[in-house]
């Protein structure tokens, strides 16, 4: 396992997703899709909601949801090293899914079109990994 706690696959996936709803690119681009998305974590267990709806600016919920978060229009269930490569380009979400490594329940042409935005969303991703000094999660990435 590449990370050993909840605040671990937060100050990761989670930093990750807040930083593309505050980007002024990517949020607009973000809000186009009118969605929410939830990313719930295993081994650790993690949970990330990102609201882009088109009425609002995009934000990120981290832990487990309250009652004032909107029911999620997707769900995406993986462990939180599958998550990991995911954002990093290095697991594609149909094998993923095919596989059972990804369990994906809601609208599906949302989730292709979040995904659209991966090539934009890699880079970001490997820049804070990078920012936050943890290169041992870049190197792990390349490895599996």
């Amino acid at each position: 396992m590449l990370f050993s706690t909840a605040d671990d696959v937060h100050e990761s996936l989670g930093r990750l997703l807040q930083e593309l709803a505050t980007d002024p690119e990517l949020s607009s681009r973000l809000t186009s899709l009118d969605t929410v998305l939830q990313l719930r974590c295993r081994h650790p267990d993690a949970t990330v909601t990102l609201v882009a709806r088109s009425t609002e600016a995009p934000h990120v919920a981290i832990g487990e949801p309250d009652e004032q978060l909107p029911e999620p229009d997707v769900v995406l269930t993986m462990d939180a090293d599958v998550a990991h490569r995911l954002w990093l380009g290095h697991q594609n979400v149909a094998i993923g899914i095919a596989r059972g490594f990804i369990q994906a329940k809601g609208d599906g042409r949302k989730v292709l079109d979040l995904l659209a935005l991966t090539n934009d969303i890699v880079p970001r991703y490997q820049q804070l990994l990078r920012a936050a000094g943890r290169d041992d999660l870049l190197t792990a990435a390349a490895a599996s």
